[in-house]
C-alpha cells in the first residue's frame, strides 16, 4: 500500500508528465494508493512546453485490482501538451475514486480533465467528483469521461460521482461524458452536472 501527500511544489521543464502516480497490474484487490495532490504549480505562464513537453500535468495510472483514492485540489497547471489531469485505468479491474476541486488548468493541451479506460475487456469502477475548476484547453475538450466498461450497470458510486460534476468554468469544447453498462450496446451518453462557459477569458497560457 502507498500513501502520499504532494503539497506546494513547483515543476517546470518536464519532458513527459510532470507528476506520475502508478499502480502496477500485479496489485491485488487489497492493495491501495491513497493520498492528496494539492497546491502545486506546474508550468509557467507564457513559456511554451514548460509544464510538459510531451505529456500531462499530473497522471494517475491505475492497473491491476487495487484501489486509488485521491484528491487533486488547488493546483495551477499550465503549458502541457496532452492532458492537465488524467486518470488512466485498465489492464485488469482497478477502482478509481477521485475528487478534483479548485484547480486552474490552462493548455494548450488536448483535454483538461480526463478519466480514460482504454482496455475494452476491463471493468473499471470509478467515482469522480469534479467541482469548481477553471479549464482552458485551446478550444479542445475541457472534460472527457470515456470509461468503456463499468461494473454493475451502472455502478451507483460512479453515477453519484458523475452527478457531483458542478460549478466548473471552461473555455473550449465540453465533451459529452460517456459511461456504459457491462454489456456492449447499452451505452448511456449525456452531460451531467453544471459546467459554465467562460466569457472573454484571457487564456494567459
Amino acid at each position: 500500500d502507498v500513501t502520499f501527500d504532494v503539497n506546494g511544489n513547483t515543476s517546470t521543464g518536464a519532458k513527459l508528465s510532470a507528476f506520475n502516480f502508478f499502480m502496477n497490474n500485479q496489485t491485488a484487490a487489497t492493495a491501495s494508493m491513497v493520498g492528496r495532490f494539492r497546491n502545486n504549480v506546474i508550468g509557467t505562464t507564457g513559456a511554451a512546453n514548460s509544464g510538459s513537453e510531451q505529456g500531462d500535468g499530473v497522471a494517475f495510472n491505475t492497473t491491476g485490482l487495487g484501489t486509488l483514492t485521491t484528491s487533486v485540489t488547488g493546483n495551477v497547471i499550465r503549458q502541457f501538451n496532452n492532458v492537465g489531469i488524467i486518470f488512466n485505468a485498465g489492464d485488469t479491474s482497478p477502482v478509481v475514486n477521485a475528487t478534483v476541486t479548485g484547480n486552474t488548468i490552462v493548455g494548450p493541451g488536448e483535454e483538461g480533465i480526463t478519466l480514460a479506460d482504454d482496455d475494452l475487456g476491463d471493468v473499471v469502477v470509478s467515482g469522480l467528483d469534479v467541482r469548481d475548476n477553471t479549464v482552458v484547453v485551446d478550444g479542445r475538450r475541457a472534460l472527457a469521461l470515456s470509461a468503456t466498461t463499468i461494473a454493475n450497470p451502472p455502478n451507483p458510486a460512479y453515477v453519484a460521482g458523475l452527478g457531483a460534476i458542478d460549478g466548473n468554468r471552461y473555455c473550449g469544447v465540453l465533451a459529452e461524458p460517456r459511461f456504459r453498462a457491462q454489456q456492449p450496446g447499452t451505452e448511456t451518453v449525456g452531460l451531467l452536472g453544471d459546467w459554465r462557459q467562460l466569457s472573454g477569458y484571457d487564456q494567459g497560457s
